[in-house]
């Protein structure tokens, strides 16, 4: 179907369509809550009856994003997950990212295809070292940044103290939403500044369903807890009085931050997250070009790809690119136009994720995170077309972090070894010295992956130990048995040949 020429009601429905979106990722230092934050805001939109933990405990399930076996036995996000969900009319992409370091390249990516960042902020730690990497990637890339102070029902920090944490290190004036009442470890509820209300929390099933929630009026409030209550309202009036007021067009513009308190794992204060990334998170808008252009959202279908991700389904092994909609309407079976190779490309495998799970979507507007199985062409960073041409920013690759020379152990085994250097090649979290078919005669041309050792054990199936496959190979297929030096490797002890 031809999108070049719309008809005005079918650009009006685009522009609706893509004011209800909102695409957002969730970032932090390891362990501040991102996949426990993820799942509460699940459970608040009721999508999922209960909400599961990472941390394993016995009365909880696992959580949605958190699919990976891997990730179940360490209680860690490794790989980005994306979940799509309704709420008041609204239309919400959410994308969990780990927090190691060693998965950082992912979470890169993933903040390439949103439009704002949830930043969590551990009560007892503050700000930490991947969390301000990850803030200077969103400030980069203009992003404003809602940022939520979690697990406040454990001890922690002093909330004034905090506040002057996030202005010194980040720049960034603090706009409180929500209030802590109590004490960090005594968490009473919060103060909702935009109704002006006390919300009081009461645990429901340690956490697994929505807590209970009571309203009281300012005058109720003071009544009931005292002198918790008028320390969180001249706490709050200090913020207020030292930097401003909620002001949405200074978020935009990502020179100040909404400030929420929460309680992630009990389910404290998350509607009022929620409800604040419905109210002000800013929706689908023109994304840029290489050249700086930007795209409007009624032009034609344009978007790009910014995650490739294997193992999804138990049934088979296959692969899904996850690209993000820019503009235009995606319409599941049209034939796009890949910019990088100028080949057609046919999307009649289209689906939306949450999480693991996956299901037939027709059609998807500027915003939407879309799901395209099976596409082995597409690679991470291809731009997608339908009929007007564009081609979006590359994706800056990060420095190796280790350089490697792997191998199969056998002559037999050369298939299998060139398929896993593919299948990285393909998620772009490996690069080649030498192109594809020529690493495939030549197994221990050299691999740099920005990952960790361990990870690479792990995902490569062969020895830790690199061995020279190459000349291992001659003697064996030559039956020659004299070992020759290998013409590829240096001629140190620990990669010499074998």
């Amino acid at each position: 179907m031809s999108q070049e020429v719309l008809s005005p009601a079918r650009v009006q429905e685009i522009h609706h369509e893509a004011s209800r979106r909102r695409t957002f990722a969730v970032i932090s230092h390891p362990d501040a809550g991102k996949s426990t934050l993820t799942e509460a805001l699940a459970l608040h939109a009721k999508v999922i009856g209960t909400a599961g933990a990472s941390s394993g405990k016995a009365n909880r399930k696992e959580t949605v994003s958190d699919w990976m076996q891997m990730e179940k036995d360490r209680g860690i996000s490794i790989s980005s997950a994306a979940l799509q969900f309704s709420y008041r009319d609204t239309v919400i992409n959410l994308l969990d990212t780990p927090g190691h370091a060693d998965f950082s390249e992912d979470t890169y990516r993933v903040l390439a295809a949103v439009d704002c960042a949830v930043m969590l902020v551990d009560a007892a730690k503050g700000l930490e070292t991947q969390t301000m990497k990850l803030f200077e990637v969103c400030k980069q890339r203009n992003l404003p940044i809602i940022t939520v102070i979690n697990k406040w029902d454990r001890p922690g920090l002093d909330a004034l103290a905090l506040m002057d944490e996030i202005t010194e290190r980040t720049g960034l004036q603090p706009m409180p939403l929500t209030w802590a009442v109590g004490i960090s470890g005594d968490f009473r509820g919060v103060w909702d500044l935009r109704n002006d209300r006390f919300a009081r929390f009461a645990r429901n099933n340690a956490g697994a369903n929505i807590a209970i929630t009571e309203y009281f009026t300012p005058e109720e409030a003071a009544e009931t807890q005292g002198d918790n209550w008028s320390d969180a309202v001249d706490e709050a009036g200090l913020v207020i009085e030292s930097n401003l007021e909620f002001n949405v067009e200074s978020f935009h513009a990502g020179t100040a931050t909404p400030i929420l308190f929460s309680s992630a794992a009990l389910n404290f204060g998350v509607k009022e997250i929620l409800d604040a990334l419905v109210d002000f998170a800013p929706p689908a808008a023109p994304r840029p070009d290489v050249d700086g252009e930007p795209r409007s959202v009624d032009a034609p279908f344009a978007g790009f790809v910014f995650k490739v991700q294997a193992g999804m389904n138990k049934a088979h092994r296959d692969h899904v690119a996850f690209i993000r909609v820019c503009s235009g309407v995606f319409e599941r079976g049209m034939v796009v136009t890949q910019t990088r190779t100028g080949k057609s490309f046919a999307t009649k495998y289209a689906q939306q994720v949450f999480g693991r799970e996956r299901e037939v979507i027709d059609e998807a507007y500027p915003g939407d995170v879309v799901g395209l199985v099976n596409a082995s062409s597409l690679r991470v960073g291809d731009s997608l077309f339908l009929e007007e041409p564009v081609e979006f920013p590359p994706f800056r690759s990060s420095p190796p972090s280790i350089s490697r020379w792997p191998g199969p152990r056998t002559p037999a085994a050369s298939s299998s070894s060139a398929a896993a250097s593919n299948s990285l090649s393909m998620k772009a979290s490996s690069r080649c010295s030498v192109p594809t078919s020529e690493a495939t005669r030549h197994p221990c041309s050299p691999l740099w992956v920005p990952c960790s050792s361990k990870w690479l054990k792990t995902a490569w199936p062969t020895t830790s130990t690199p061995r020279c496959a190459w000349s291992a190979s001659r003697t064996q297929w030559r039956g020659s048995r004299r070992r020759r030096p290998c013409r590829r490797l240096p001629t140190s002890r620990a990669l010499r040949c074998c």
